[in-house]
């Protein structure tokens, strides 16, 4: 019998292929992206290795520092308050800025900590915290897709958890306001009348209210993974979750985004105005990070950083560099190969994957090293 119900078992073999059991590149699997260069563009690792240890107060203390002084460092202004005006130049009273999460697996989101220390600082900045806002697509699969996808017990039932599961519940009154894309309740859906344009692939896209309706700037907080499908995902691939790929069982949105390992979808999705255009700052939660299993796993790294940059491809050749560097020494493929993206990014004018066009410091400001 072909059919489970009103499930095609083509389609569920489809999915397992695309999502669950993807190879890993092989010598043929595309090429590794080259460097193009730009910029200059600046990227601060604020590291600390206590950062992850102590009572939630600490760890709390230690992340506010870190932030801090990163925000200094990337601007180069004399404190947090002048760092941010610099950022949010066009920031007016009344201006809401919005945190975009990465809840996608429950294994590794946001840390609740880093969260804390960026509302404080944007605080810190003039920004009342009714006028933040922490968003991201519920996630939450129905059903019939979690029987498919298993429990959390299995990697890919961690898979679309959720912001709930990653301590984030939907809170439309809190300060921050906590919110979520997802077109039913609670969530606010999308906007269908701004569509982003993605010409690779014929679609145009409508984006999440939260971004067109609510948000006048946005702070972009991923998590490094590694992803069996596109390489890694970080700043720029984080912007898929403002738009419909997997609001219903037959993914087809989410799969022409990710044909051809997202090469350049993710470039065209983040090039749209209606994206790009509000987001003023990167702040990549690299406390912990995912090498291999990506983007549903466990996480096997602990760099104990934050990556703060206004520049997203560099941000994301630093992480790509760092994960296969990981990868490296525990005798895996590098992933390289399957990031072809960051290059298309590049010549979009998006930013820059060259390292020599990238200068990397500490959070004092110390040159710091390449991930080899």
């Amino acid at each position: 019998m072909r059919r489970l119900g009103l499930i095609d078992r083509r389609l569920l073999r489809r999915e397992r292929e695309r999502w669950i059991d993807a190879r890993p590149p092989g010598p043929l699997d595309g090429r590794d992206p080259q460097s193009i260069p730009g910029g200059p563009s600046r990227l601060v690792v604020a590291r600390n290795e206590s950062a992850l240890h102590g009572s939630a107060a600490q760890r709390g203390d230690i992340l506010r520092t870190m932030l801090a002084r990163g925000l200094r460092t990337l601007t180069g202004e004399p404190d947090e308050r002048s760092a941010w005006a610099s950022l949010l130049s066009e920031f007016r009273p009344g201006h809401v800025v919005g945190i975009k999460l990465n809840t996608v697996a429950v294994h590794l989101a946001p840390h609740q900590e880093v969260v804390d220390a960026l509302v404080a600082s944007l605080a810190e900045g003039r920004v009342e915290r009714q006028n933040i806002v922490l968003w991201d697509n519920l996630g939450r699969l129905g059903p019939i897709r979690m029987r498919f996808y298993g429990d959390l017990e299995r990697p890919e039932g961690a898979y679309y958890q959720g912001m709930e599961r990653a301590g984030f519940a939907p809170d439309s009154r809190g300060a921050p306001r906590i919110l979520c894309t997802v077109p039913r309740p609670p969530g606010l859906g999308y906007d269908r009348k701004v569509r982003a344009e993605i010409p690779s692939r014929g679609l145009r896209l409508p984006v999440s209210r939260i971004l067109t309706r609510v948000c006048d700037h946005i702070i972009n907080l991923p998590v490094p993974k590694d992803h069996r499908v596109t390489g890694i995902t970080c700043a720029l691939k984080n912007f898929y979750g403002c738009v419909p790929l997997w609001d219903s069982f037959r993914p087809t949105h989410a799969d022409g985004m990710h044909a051809n390992r997202g090469d350049p979808q993710i470039a065209e999705l983040y090039a749209n105005p209606c994206i790009s255009g509000k987001v003023r700052l990167h702040v990549c939660d690299a406390l912990r990070a995912i090498c291999d299993g990506g983007p549903w796993g466990e996480p096997q790294l602990e760099p104990h950083s934050l990556l703060l940059a206004t520049d997203p491809v560099a941000l994301d050749a630093y992480v790509l560099a760092l994960l296969d560097g990981a990868r490296r020494k525990l005798g895996m493929e590098r992933v390289s190969r399957r990031a072809g993206y960051l290059e298309s990014s590049a010549r979009r004018g998006l930013g820059t994957n060259d390292p020599n066009s990238i200068t990397v410091v500490d959070a004092l400001g110390r040159l710091q090293a390449w991930p080899s």
